[in-house]
């Protein structure tokens, strides 16, 4: 009896663990995160001496982030030959007045989107190495938790009355 028990589990193990590969061979939430950055774009500024993060000029980047995967990832930061530092900020109203303060990362849920835009999350470009002219293209490299670096290249523009 105890030779037909033992047998009858490893059969049940063997069809429960057949099931499982099954269930996750074509579950969507197995596949990574697909990651496009869409209308991305630098605010124009004139760079200021000295250069680096606690002195020269910043400017700001803007752009959408959409995941197309199965797999949440979150936006870490990065980097940009045209400045000392990149970090991630948000902007928000307190007490009447905007406020700006560096956030750790941005969520990018599976199927979901970020949209860094001005008056609320955006990318900032601390101690310009250089001008941005409107114009300019610059380059991005972004990092994220799961897809790692990710390069863009963005327009310099203006800020218009639309754009903050």
């Amino acid at each position: 009896m105890t030779r037909s028990l033992v047998r009858g589990s490893g059969a049940l193990v063997f069809g429960v663990l057949l099931f499982l590969e099954g269930c996750g061979a074509d579950d969507a939430s197995s596949t990574p995160p697909d990651l496009q950055v869409v209308g991305g774009w630098v605010r124009a500024m004139t760079a200021i001496q000295p250069p680096g993060p606690s002195g020269g000029s910043n400017s700001a980047a803007y752009f959408t982030v959409r995941n197309g995967g199965g797999m949440p990832d979150r936006l870490l930061g990065g980097e940009t030959t045209v400045a000392s530092a990149l970090e991630i900020h948000e902007s928000r109203e307190e007490d009447g007045v905007m406020r700006m303060r560096p956030v750790e990362g941005i969520d990018l849920p599976p199927g979901g989107e970020a949209e860094l835009r001005p008056g609320g999350l955006h990318v900032m470009l601390l101690g310009l190495t250089r001008s941005l002219m409107p114009g300019d293209t610059i380059t991005l490299t972004l990092r994220f938790q799961r897809s790692g670096e990710v390069v863009v290249r963005v327009p310099v523009r203006l800020a218009g009355p639309s754009q903050g």
